[in-house]
C-alpha cells in the first residue's frame, strides 16, 4: 500500500486510511513511535523466575517425570520477554490534531509510509490554511 492510496480529499475533509477529517477542523499532524511497553514484558519475566521456586518447593520437586516442562516453559517466557522489550519494533503512528483532539489516523511497522502519508497531509494543509 502507499501514501496515495491512504489519503486523498473528499469535499470538505480529507481521508485517511477510510476516515474522514474535517480539513478546515485539522489542526496539525505528527507522526509518532510508539515502542513496546516494558511492564507487561517484566511482569511476565518476573512471575516466570518467581515461580522456579515455588516449582521446587511442591512435593517430589524435579524428580517427578515430566518435572523438566515447566522449566522449559518458563525458559521460554524469560527469553521472549527478554527478546520482545529489547529487539521488538515499534509501531509508527500518524496523530492528527482535530478541534483539539488528538487521533491516531495511521499504524504501521513501515517507517516510510508513515512520513510519506504525513508529508501528503501536511501539504493538504498548507494548501488549505495557506503558509504556517
Amino acid at each position: 500500500m502507499t501514501a496515495v492510496d491512504l489519503v486523498w480529499v473528499d469535499g470538505p475533509n480529507v481521508v485517511i486510511d477510510g476516515r474522514g477529517y474535517p480539513l478546515d477542523r485539522l489542526e496539525g499532524v505528527t507522526a509518532e513511535e510508539r515502542r513496546p511497553r516494558f511492564r507487561p514484558w517484566f511482569a511476565a519475566l518476573g512471575l516466570a523466575v518467581l515461580s522456579i521456586p515455588l516449582l521446587n518447593a511442591l512435593p517430589g520437586g524435579a524428580s517427578e517425570p515430566y518435572a523438566a516442562l515447566p522449566y522449559v516453559l518458563i525458559g521460554v517466557m524469560i527469553f521472549a520477554a527478554i527478546f520482545r522489550v529489547t529487539f521488538g519494533d515499534g509501531t509508527y503512528v500518524l496523530v492528527v490534531e482535530v478541534a483539539g483532539e488528538r487521533k491516531v489516523a495511521l499504524r504501521s511497522s513501515d517507517h516510510q509510509l508513515i512520513i510519506s502519508v504525513l508529508a501528503d497531509v501536511r501539504e493538504l494543509l498548507r494548501s488549505n490554511h495557506g503558509p504556517s
